[in-house]
């Protein structure tokens, strides 16, 4: 077996047309380590790659074609971190094999056992060097960054929006993954019943309502009343993403 198709590009609706699949592989490596785990370890390097390193983004590396990916970030407490990789290295190879572009060297790495050291070789200033990386679980990274610190005191539940709060302060910012200035009200805990439920997120950290920046309960309970007849309340709130970096997003609870 080569693969399992999922999906088929056809113009006249049919069974022609160029098909997509899922490598045998990888299938075999999801399918062991469910038997095995109960769940998929997906090994990292904890690195961000550059989408657009093309023919001409590889000439100002002196390369003569685009081979390879560019690092454009190293996340802190990672394997690329630890093995020394840097903004701007080029990963030409993964373990003897020629990287072709970013989503090459993520599957890659995605295929290769959890705690494995790979080689690569990396154009670094003109010059080729190896870098030997101790590959990771990603699945515990996420679940680690995921994770609320527990028991928080000076929590409080607040209705009717069904959240429990707790002010967020520099060790739990730093615990969530967070910068330990980032301000806000973290997330811990969203109803059921809540009508936010399904806006937000635990782990979520509300920062604005309204255009206010929040830094207290009280704060937030306060504009909470004086908004309590706007039928459309807007909150700013930073999520945390499987990438280790977080973004801002903007909610909007209808009453």
């Amino acid at each position: 077996m080569i693969g399992i198709n999922t999906a088929i590009a056809s113009n006249s609706g049919g069974n022609d047309g160029i098909g997509f699949s899922i490598p045998s592989n990888l299938i075999l490596k999801v399918m062991e380590d469910m038997l095995q785990f109960g769940y998929v370890k997906r090994a990292y390097l904890g690195v961000k790659l550059d989408p657009e390193f093309d023919a001409d983004a590889a000439k100002r590396f002196h390369l003569d074609r685009a081979k390879g990916t560019r690092v454009v970030k190293v996340y802190t407490n990672t394997p690329a971190e630890k093995a020394g990789l840097q903004i701007d290295d080029i990963i030409l190879s993964f373990d003897g094999k020629n990287v072709q572009d970013e989503n090459h060297l993520i599957n890659l790495v995605s295929l290769t056992p959890v705690g494995s050291k790979a080689k690569l070789v990396v154009l670094r200033k003109n010059k080729k060097i190896k870098v030997i990386v101790l590959l990771a679980d990603r699945t515990k990274r996420e679940k680690k960054r995921s994770e609320i610190p527990s028991p928080l005191k000076n929590s409080l539940r607040i209705e009717p929006t069904g959240l429990q709060l707790h002010r967020l302060n520099g060790d739990l910012a730093r615990q969530m993954g967070l910068r330990e200035s980032q301000q806000g009200l973290l997330i811990l805990s969203v109803e059921k019943r809540s009508p936010l439920a399904e806006k937000l997120l635990s782990g979520d950290v509300i920062t604005e309502i309204a255009g206010k920046p929040i830094r207290s309960i009280a704060q937030f309970q306060s504009l909470l009343t004086h908004h309590k007849e706007t039928k459309s309340l807007f909150f700013k709130i930073k999520r945390s993403l499987e990438s280790g970096e977080s973004e801002s997003r903007i909610i909007i609870w209808t009453r």
